[in-house]
């Protein structure tokens, strides 16, 4: 019983919905969207490959001036889960959730045309991202009254 009336009375908000009530960094919960901009958008085509691939260096992010050989690239790196490689087929990347393959999606690469951050925006605006939700999941009793 106090352990629960600690957990009700907690400034953390452990009891709360969170998923409905608070706001926290999207992840690869975005992927899907990525990949529907890109389809609906044509970049990809749903027959693509992405390489097998287990870094990526964002030379195109700006983090070292073209041509200066003494930049440091590798503090840019971006990796897949687990540090492995990973591509295939559009179900293979979003079913392993391939960081590096959703980059270049996004950014683009030697053999893929990015969506950019423009078509990433107007994809996640389509499907309803940042629209507040039409519901809210009011918090829990504060006053934990026992069982009847």
């Amino acid at each position: 019983m106090a352990q629960l009336e600690r957990l009700v009375a907690s400034s953390d908000h452990v009891l709360e919905a969170r998923a409905f009530n608070f706001l926290y960094p999207p992840g690869s919960i975005l992927k899907p969207f990525w990949l529907a901009a890109a389809l609906d958008q044509g970049t990809l085509d749903q027959d693509f490959e992405f390489p097998q691939e287990s870094v990526f260096l964002p030379e195109n992010l700006g983090h070292c001036p073209p041509g200066d050989t003494s930049c440091d690239l590798s503090a840019g790196e971006i990796h897949n889960a687990g540090g492995g490689s990973c591509g295939g087929t559009l179900t293979d990347i979003l079913a392993r959730s391939c960081n590096i393959a959703f980059v270049e999606m996004v950014l683009g690469n030697d053999t893929v045309t990015g969506i950019g951050p423009d078509g990433l925006q107007q994809q996640v605006d389509q499907m309803g991202f940042n629209t507040p939700l039409p519901l809210r999941c009011p918090p829990p009793n504060r006053t934990f009254h026992g069982p009847p």
